[in-house]
């Protein structure tokens, strides 16, 4: 079985997409709408998925539901992308069973989370994702403090670099210093890969040095990223610049509401799925989905 590096081999910055669950508001997953959005996502070249990400309403959605999400997207994705599972938990046990039910099930790697709810020093963050790591499935640490209220710190990263079946991090911090530190501080290892966790600061990103984008835009934007990466790595900085621009005013209407419920809207309005979240969570309001609809029309059609 190839690895998740053998496949991104030869792409500077690949492009993944963190996907909404569409759900049919009782608790199930949206099969048909889930499986559009995957061939949406693979005709304009994104090149890799993640299933049950924060956009994908992890926190929410039931062990039966997760499994059978996972296995619709690695079913229609066929093995033309890397597939990602969202994962951890704030019990070590349930969190090694969820990553081995990831590698059951055919993904390529899982996202995790730190423990979550109470505190917890750097040396418990360590020895968490060490223990994660013997499971033989690939982990990708997730660092989301302002979700999980814990934050690995850049030298806990640099750390955990070094261990065997860590293969990389997702950083969403939004902290320019901090994926800065881990970028420069993991410099030289080619078996861990840093990737940003929003397109937000993917320019800057390119410039220090990241090795991937794992970033909500190509949800309803499938090829925005793609052109922004495309656009710095052939020299054309004026290009990547407005594409920065154009994807951070999306980004800002994306983030209204209660997250994921903006970046729900924008996939209804565009067809590929309706906008219901995952109970208990709520959509936009009734008083800001017109306006909202109408932005979101007029940009895209810019």
């Amino acid at each position: 079985m190839m690895s998740l590096e053998d496949k991104l081999k030869g792409l500077f910055c690949p492009v993944f997409c963190p996907m909404i669950t569409p759900t049919d508001g009782d608790g199930r997953v949206a099969e048909n709408p889930l499986r559009k959005l995957v061939r949406r996502l693979l005709q304009n070249g994104i090149q890799g998925l993640v299933v049950m990400g924060s956009s994908g309403e992890l926190q929410a959605i039931s062990d039966d539901e997760k499994k059978k999400t996972l296995q619709i997207v690695v079913d229609e994705a066929d093995g033309k992308v890397p597939v990602v599972m969202g994962g951890g938990d704030t019990e070590i046990r349930r969190a090694i069973k969820n990553v081995k039910m990831v590698g059951q099930q055919g993904a390529d790697a899982v996202l995790v989370v730190p423990p979550y709810y109470f505190s917890l020093s750097q040396e418990g963050v360590k020895n968490y994702f060490m223990d994660l790591a013997q499971t033989g499935v690939p982990i990708l640490l997730y660092n989301i403090p302002q979700f999980t209220k814990i934050r690995i710190d850049p030298d806990t990263v640099i750390a955990l670099s070094q261990t065997d079946g860590i293969i990389g991090i997702k950083d969403s911090s939004r902290d320019v210093e901090y994926i800065q530190k881990v970028v420069f501080g993991c410099k030289g290892n080619d078996n861990f890969r840093v990737f940003i966790g929003t397109e937000g600061l993917l320019l800057v990103g390119l410039a220090i040095g990241v090795r991937g984008i794992i970033g909500v835009t190509p949800n309803v934007g499938p090829t925005w990223s793609l052109a922004l990466v495309e656009a710095y790595m052939s020299g054309d900085v004026e290009k990547a610049r407005e594409m920065q621009e154009k994807i951070g005013r999306l980004l800002e209407a994306l983030r209204m509401g209660i997250f994921p419920a903006g970046l729900k809207a924008a996939a209804a309005i565009q067809g590929i799925c309706s906008s219901l979240m995952w109970k208990p969570a709520t959509g936009l309001t009734e008083g800001i989905k017109k306006a909202y609809e109408d932005f979101l029309k007029n940009y895209y059609a810019k």
